[in-house]
C-alpha cells in the first residue's frame, strides 16, 4: 500500500467529512462515499477502504459531534471500507472474466487497455456494487429502520438527499474514468480538492446564517417577555416557541409537555404540525423519557426512542428525540420535544442553538403566568375565593350582552345572610369568616358551570343565571335556601350554630333592561324578604 498516498486520501476525506453542503441544523450530506469510490478507482481498494475507515474515526473522535453522532461517523467508516472491498472486488472479477489477471494495482488499471467507454462501463458497474454494498451492510445493522423505510413514504423521502449525492459525485467520478488513468488522476485530484474548499466555505456561511437566526430568534423570544402581554396567553406564546425553535432546529414534529406542579403530570399543550401519537397521551414526572427529561432538568438527546433504557410501554413515537426542559428560578415549567427520523440524530450542536431561545421563552412563559395569577387576585374576593363585586359586574355585562343578541333569559339572585351582624358580634369576627367560607361553598355545589357566583360585598352573595327565566331562578332560589338552611353552620364549643339566606330574584327583560338596574331589582326583592321575616325568596 502506497502510504504517500493513503495519507493524502485520509487528509482529503477528513476535510470533505467536516464540510458538508447542507446547513449545520440538517442532515449531514458531504462527497464522502463519491469520493472512496474515486480513490478504490485510482487507488486501489486497500488504499480506499483503509483512508475511508481511519478518515471517519479521526472525524468521530475530534469534530464536535454528540455521542450518536460519532457512532454514526465510526459505523460509515466500516461501512465504507467494506463496501470499497466489495466494488474492487466486483471490478477485479470483471476483469479477470476477460482474459485479464487478478493483481491489478488499481481497479482502474485493471480496464485501462480498454476503451474509454468500457471503462466508463465497468466505473458505473463499481459505482453500483459500491453502493449495494453499503447500503446491505447499512440494513444489516439497523433491520428495524429498513423496515420502517420500506412502509412509511415520509422515511423514504427523507432519505432521497443521500442518495441523490452520491449519485452525483459517482457520476463525476465515471465521467472522469473515461480519461487515461494519468490524466484522470491530474483533473479528479484537484476537482476535489476545490469541491472541499467549497464546502468549506458553504460551512462557515452557514454558521454564519446560523448564529444570526438563534440572535434574531432570542430577540423575538425576549421582546414577547417584557411586551405588553394583555392580549396574549400561553398557547400564543408556546406557538412562538416551538415555530422559531422549528427555525433553528429541523424537525418532522415539535411538542410542549407543560408540567402540573400539584399532580406530576406532562401533557403535551401544544405541537407543530399536530400532536401526532403524541395526542392524549399523559407522562408523569420522572417516569418515561419526558418524565426522566424533567426529572433531569437538563437537555438529553434520544438517539433511538425504541432502544433507550429509560423507555416504557406507553412512551408513544419512534425516531431521535431532542428533549429540552424549560426551568425559570429553579421551578420546571415544562419539557421541549423535537422529533426527527432515527437516520437524521441530533447532535449536541443542536442544543447549544436552541440555548439562547429556551431560557426567553421560559421567562415569557412566567411571565404569562404571573400576569393571570394577578389578573385571578385582583378579580377574586380574598376571603372565600369567589368573583369580587367589580368582577360580577363584567360578567353580568357580558352575560346581558349575550341575552340580547341571542334573545335569551337572564336572571340574577341577590342573598343576604340572616343575623350576620349579631353572629358576629356573639361569636367574633374569626367564626363569622368561617361560617361565610362555609355558605361559600354550598353556594358553589348549588349552581351550574355556566353559572356565576360571586361575594357581592359583606356577607352579601350574587348569582347569575344565563338562559334562565324567573321561574327556574326562584325554584334555584328555593334549593339553595333550603341547602343553606341545613348545611350552613360552625361548631363552637360543639354546639352547631346556623344561619339562613334570604334571597332577591330578577329577570331580564321583564324587571330591567341594564345590569346596575337588574341588580337593584333583585336587592329590592332582597330587602322585602328580610322584611318578610327573612329565610324566604322573594321575586321582584
Amino acid at each position: 500500500m502506497d502510504f504517500g498516498a493513503a495519507f493524502v486520501a485520509v487528509c482529503l476525506l477528513f476535510l470533505i467529512r467536516s464540510s458538508p453542503l447542507t446547513p449545520p441544523r440538517e442532515k449531514s450530506l458531504t462527497f464522502t462515499a463519491p469520493l472512496v469510490f474515486g480513490l478504490l478507482l485510482w487507488m486501489g481498494p486497500v488504499v480506499a477502504a483503509v483512508s475511508a475507515f481511519v478518515a471517519c474515526a479521526l472525524h468521530a473522535q475530534w469534530a464536535l459531534l454528540g455521542r450518536s453522532a460519532r457512532s454514526v461517523a465510526r459505523f460509515q467508516g466500516v461501512q465504507l471500507a467494506l463496501s470499497a472491498f466489495a466494488a474492487g472486488g466486483a471490478l477485479t472479477m470483471l476483469h479477470s472474466s476477460f482474459g485479464g489477471g487478478w493483481a491489478a494495482h488499481t481497479a482502474l488499471t485493471a480496464v485501462n487497455t480498454v476503451s474509454p467507454l468500457g471503462r466508463m462501463g465497468a466505473a458505473a458497474l463499481g459505482a453500483i456494487v459500491f453502493a449495494g454494498a453499503a447500503a446491505l451492510i447499512a440494513a444489516g445493522a439497523n433491520p428495524e429502520q429498513l423496515v420502517q423505510i420500506l412502509h412509511d413514504r415520509s422515511r423514504r423521502v427523507a432519505e432521497y438527499p443521500t442518495a441523490q449525492t452520491f449519485l452525483l459525485g459517482s457520476l463525476a467520478v465515471v465521467l472522469l474514468s473515461a480519461l487515461p488513468l494519468s490524466l484522470g488522476m491530474a483533473v479528479g485530484l484537484p476537482l476535489a480538492l476545490l469541491l472541499t474548499l467549497a464546502g468549506r466555505v458553504a460551512r462557515l456561511q452557514a454558521e454564519v446564517r446560523s448564529l444570526r437566526g438563534q440572535l434574531r430568534t432570542a430577540e423575538e423570544m425576549g421582546r414577547a417577555s417584557v411586551a405588553d402581554l394583555a392580549a396574549t396567553d400561553v398557547a400564543v406564546l408556546l406557538n412562538r416557541f416551538l415555530t422559531l425553535g422549528q427555525e433553528l432546529v429541523a424537525a418532522e414534529r415539535t411538542l410542549f409537555w407543560t408540567l402540573d406542579q400539584d399532580t406530576g403530570e406532562l401533557t403535551p399543550t401544544a405541537a407543530l404540525p399536530t400532536p401526532g401519537p403524541f395526542a392524549n397521551k399523559v407522562a408523569l414526572y420522572g417516569e418515561g423519557l419526558i418524565g426522566h427529561a424533567a426529572s433531569r432538568v437538563r437537555p438529553r438527546i434520544v438517539a433511538d426512542v425504541a432502544r433507550d433504557p429509560h423507555r416504557i410501554q406507553s412512551d408513544p413515537g419512534s425516531g431521535t428525540w431532542l428533549l429540552y426542559p424549560l426551568v425559570v428560578h429553579g421551578e420546571l415549567i415544562g419539557v421541549a420535544q423535537w422529533v426527527r427520523p432515527i437516520g437524521q440524530p441530533f447532535a449536541d450542536d443542536d442544543i447549544a442553538r436552541l440555548a439562547s431561545l429556551v431560557p426567553q421563552a421560559a421567562i415569557a412563559l412566567e411571565n404569562v403566568k404571573i400576569r393571570d395569577r394577578m389578573h385571578e387576585m385582583a378579580a377574586t374576593d380574598g376571603l372565600t375565593g369567589l368573583w369580587n363585586h367589580r368582577c360580577m359586574y363584567d360578567l353580568l355585562r357580558e352575560e346581558m350582552n349575550r341575552a340580547t343578541r341571542y334573545k335569551r333569559a337572564l336572571s340574577v339572585l341577590m342573598m343576604d345572610v340572616d343575623s350576620f351582624k349579631s353572629f358576629n358580634d356573639t361569636y367574633g369576627h374569626p367564626q363569622g369568616d368561617q361560617m361565610l367560607k362555609s355558605i361559600a361553598l354550598i353556594l358553589g355545589g348549588s349552581v351550574r358551570n355556566v353559572d356565576h357566583l360571586g361575594r357581592y360585598g359583606g356577607e352579601e352573595f350574587l348569582v347569575i343565571l344565563p338562559e334562565t327565566g324567573k321561574d327556574d331562578a326562584c325554584r334555584l332560589a328555593e334549593r339553595i335556601r333550603l341547602a343553606v338552611e341545613e348545611q350552613a353552620y360552625v361548631l363552637i364549643a360543639g354546639e352547631q350554630i346556623h344561619r339562613t339566606l334570604s334571597v332577591g330574584v330578577a329577570s331580564y327583560p321583564e324587571d330591567a333592561l341594564n345590569p346596575v338596574e337588574l341588580v337593584q331589582r333583585a336587592d329590592e326583592a332582597l330587602y322585602r324578604a328580610k322584611r318578610s321575616g327573612k329565610n324566604c325568596v322573594i321575586w321582584a
